[in-house]
């Protein structure tokens, strides 16, 4: 059975600004089985501005899942 945990920054509730101002979000830490990962949550809004910069500088777009 696969082993995991989630780390949310202690001070969670200070990061409400930027889910709302910024549209996106990047301080949970997720271990499992031993890796790290550093996942990032996009509102609608955070989620099309990523992907027009990503086009506009890039060429093309890529949202790993």
């Amino acid at each position: 059975m696969p082993s995991y945990s989630l780390k949310w920054p202690s001070d969670f509730e200070d990061y409400v600004w930027e889910l709302e101002s910024k549209g996106w979000f990047t301080g949970l830490e997720i271990t499992l089985d031993g890796k790290k990962s550093t996942p990032v949550f996009y509102d609608e809004a955070g989620l099309r501005l990523e992907i027009a910069h990503d086009i506009s500088s890039l060429g093309c777009s890529v949202i790993p899942v």
